[in-house]
């Protein structure tokens, strides 16, 4: 703990984690009450005392996360590509970190491997050199690393493996992007032997040998933190081969990594998740990670955010930009917390150890010195419930004054009037839950787009592709997002282009990647009563092809999730037909039959119509079965895959989509609003509990949700519009809840269900007059738990 005097590195190994631990629960009643009586906490910066290199904040781009953005209008993609890597103009990001696809789920949603088979020539695919390439031309300073999640199937030995890096690297130069740091291991895998010698007795070899400037990071671990470290300091060859060490999602390192004497990278972490309690322990986390951690690197995971929101570990990002067709995105606050970091300190620059700290544990700060000029800055976090008052003492940095930028819930990144140290000294009060940044340099600001940001709106119908007009073969299809395997243009044998599923051998899943054959996304989830439809080519008997509606959650990592959560329509290559339901693990068969004739040489067109409760599917404009169920009221639309091959993918082709609404006056869309908007919802006084924060839970709706814990407590909103639904979460132990519409009880609700069931339909009327309603819910027990709810328009 260095809030009165910093402590000095004697040389050997740092004692710091653990008496920072110590001292903090020793002193920490004590600093509280010194700080609730003003006396301020003493800092002496020292420019000349022990320091690290600063390597910057940046971005992990892997998962998918910004596929959605090469499908923005090239007005609003400039705009989005500014905010994010634009020096001193927004979150003015330092490093790229892109995945080494390979065409497996790794979270949420695949990257392109470019080095598919042997016999291929290694491509560049996907939007991450095109990311890269924009970061560069934005910031020629950009920094970028690069690792694999999961590998393609015929990569199996180190030789191999070798080969199939140093290609990637070879495609990033040509890309005018060079990877300045490389991991040769696999994301979050514990650090093992057999990838020291791999490191040492093929990799680093083959970059000596190929003239590759990567440096090489080890191990990005989350398990087991710095794993790699001991065998670093134990083996002289292994650390010669190694030039920093890796972790994940921490903000302290190990006595073993310290001792290294290696730079520490903590090169994917947390993010806001757009809610400003946990931005700001975000940004206390950085600070603590790049003062107390002894680390020199920061990577959100991810900064960009162009993920559907009901694909997994959505809503992470800083900026999140998933409506590609209306050029609509949100720049979200914690987008300038970032840049209370990167606006203020050059990659290059010093991490002062003498400057640099926790008072405590909700209050960190961190000083970074220009090794040339001398100028510097001061990042400090106040994520505690009440003022903090510091007195800095400086030594061997400029003797300037310093320019202020706060950040906090209601205003972020405001210039504050200078301070002019007297004496080599300045004093700084700041208030609760914000973030200072002092500075002797220059230029910083808010930047602003340069054109207004689109309104949001719903994708237009009817909308329609036949996967041929305006693409090449090769590129991935508009607002689509693959989910496993590569969904992709290809030359048809009978003239023109279709859409192909082209992976066969499956890659080697990150996780449980692979539990889900492969499918492709596209839409919001406002889409309610619709029709989609697509020609499907099926390869061989094995195969099946289909086309879902109403999707609700889509976890390609869930153990033993067969497909995503939603309605869909099955042909497979005997003829065989099926209408299902899945849920969570448990795929329900609605309705089944075979087709009196079929030709798998032929196509056939498939689709599903999804109005109100009633659920129909058609094969080749015969309707086969038409059901009720409730259980999903809307959601986006895939495109489906699957087979009895356990070894491979099919190769599934598609043509002429079609999404349409039902009849002019039914509602194809509905408005979303989540259960945490006060302006909608009024809640009862007593007996909620609204959940979110620093721990939300990516199963739930904009990671909200209320629970109601007791009866008697009521939930009411005002709407119009023919129809409305409660959505929430049904378990074991589920409450019971009466629903009222215009005062008259239209239901009693039973959130009891042996298996969970998140984002599903508690209650949905249809049918209602025109005009406003209003809606009531009354607990009868609980818990009971709600996340969001759907009308045609809301009532505030």
């Amino acid at each position: 703990m260095n809030n009165i005097v910093p402590l000095k590195h004697t040389g050997r190994t740092y004692a710091f984690a653990a008496l920072a631990s110590l001292t903090t629960r020793l002193l920490l009643p004590v600093l509280l009450l010194a700080q609730a009586r003003g006396v301020p906490t003493v800092v002496n910066v020292d420019g000349n005392g022990p320091s690290r290199t600063f390597y910057g904040v940046g971005l992990v781009n892997s998962s998918g996360t910004s596929k959605l953005l090469q499908d923005y209008p090239a007005d609003q993609q400039s705009d989005i590509l500014d905010l994010l890597f634009k020096p001193k103009f927004g979150a003015s990001l330092q490093l790229v970190k892109n995945e080494i696809g390979a065409d497996s789920n790794t979270t949420s949603g695949t990257e392109p491997s470019h080095w598919r088979n042997p016999s291929d020539t290694p491509t560049a695919r996907g939007v991450n050199f095109w990311i890269a390439s924009q970061a560069k031309a934005r910031n020629p300073a950009m920094q970028f690393s690069a690792l694999r999640w999961a590998t393609p199937a015929w990569v199996k030995d180190d030789a191999a493996k070798s080969k199939y890096l140093t290609s990637f690297l070879d495609l990033m130069s040509a890309n005018g992007t060079p990877v300045d740091f490389i991991g040769p291991g696999i994301n979050e895998d514990d650090y093992t032997a057999p990838l020291g010698t791999f490191i040492k007795n093929t990799f680093k070899p083959a970059l000596d040998a190929g003239g590759y400037t990567s440096k090489i990071i080890i191990a990005d671990d989350v398990k087991k933190l710095w794993g790699a470290a001991p065998a670093v300091n134990e083996d002289p060859a292994l650390k010669a081969a190694v030039f920093a060490l890796s972790a994940h999602y921490t903000d302290t390192s190990s006595v073993a990594a310290q001792s290294s004497g290696l730079p520490l990278f903590n090169a994917e972490s947390d993010t806001g998740m757009m809610d400003w309690n946990r931005g700001i322990w975000v940004a206390r986390r950085i600070a603590t990670a790049l003062s107390v951690g002894k680390q020199s690197m920061w990577l959100f995971q991810p900064a960009l955010d162009c993920v559907y929101e009901n694909i997994r570990f959505q809503c992470k990002g800083i900026l999140t930009a998933n409506a590609p067709w209306s050029g609509h995105y949100e720049v979200h606050p914690d987008l300038w917390l970032a840049a209370q970091f990167t606006q203020f300190a050059d990659v290059g620059w010093r991490i002062l150890d003498a400057g640099s700290g926790a008072s405590d544990g909700d209050n960190a700060y961190v000083t970074f010195k220009d090794p040339h000029s001398g100028a510097y800055s001061i990042v400090i976090v106040n994520g505690g419930s009440h003022d903090m008052a510091y007195t800095f003492n400086i030594a061997n940095v400029a003797d300037a004054a310093l320019h202020v930028w706060t950040t906090d819930e209601r205003a972020q990144f405001v210039r504050k009037p200078s301070i002019t140290p007297q004496q080599r000294t300045f004093n700084v009060t700041m208030p609760a839950r914000s973030v200072y940044s002092l500075t002797t340099t220059d230029g910083q600001q808010k930047g602003q787009p340069a054109r207004a940001i689109p309104a949001s709106k719903h994708l237009a119908l009817p909308y329609t592709d036949d996967f041929s007009t305006g693409y090449a073969a090769g590129d991935q299809p508009r607002y689509f997002h693959d989910q496993n395997g590569a969904f992709e243009i290809v030359d048809d044998s009978a003239g023109g282009r279709v859409l192909k599923q082209v992976i066969t051998p499956l890659p080697s899943g990150w996780w449980k990647g692979n539990n889900q054959p492969p499918f492709t996304v596209i839409g919001g989830l406002e889409f309610a009563n619709y029709s989609v439809g697509t020609d499907a080519k099926i390869p061989d008997a094995s195969a099946s092809a289909g086309v879902a509606a109403r999707l609700s959650q889509i976890d390609p990592m869930g153990t033993a999730r067969t497909q995503p959560e939603g309605y869909s329509l099955w042909l497979d290559g005997s003829g065989h037909w099926a209408l299902k339901k899945s849920t969570g693990a448990t795929v329900t068969v609605l309705s089944s039959g075979a087709l009196a004739s079929y030709d798998n040489s032929r196509w056939h067109h498939l689709k599903i119509v999804v109005n109100g409760q009633a659920i129909a599917g058609l094969i080749d404009g015969a309707k086969l079965a038409t059901v009720t169920d409730d259980t999903f009221a809307s959601g986006n639309i895939a495109l489906v895959t699957d087979t009895t091959n356990k070894n491979a993918w099919p190769n599934v082709l598609f043509k002429n989509l079609r999404i349409e609404a039902i009849d002019p006056a039914t509602p194809a869309f509905v408005e979303q609003r989540d259960d945490g908007d006060r302006s909608v919802f009024s809640y009862s006084k007593e007996g909620w509990k609204h959940a979110g924060g620093i721990n939300a839970s990516q199963t739930n709706f904009k990671r909200t949700r209320s629970i109601a814990e007791q009866a008697g407590a009521t939930l009411e909103f005002s709407f119009s519009g023919p129809q409305v639904s409660l959505v929430g979460v049904k378990n074991k132990g589920g409450g019971k809840a009466d629903v009222y519409i215009d005062d008259v009880l239209k239901a009693t609700v039973n959130t009891a269900s042996p298996v969970a069931q998140n984002r599903t339909a508690l209650f949905s009327a249809y049918g209602l007059k025109p005009g406003h309603h209003a809606f009531r819910l009354v607990v009868n027990s609980g818990p009971l738990t709600v996340d969001l709810a759907e009308a045609q328009r809301f009532n505030r």
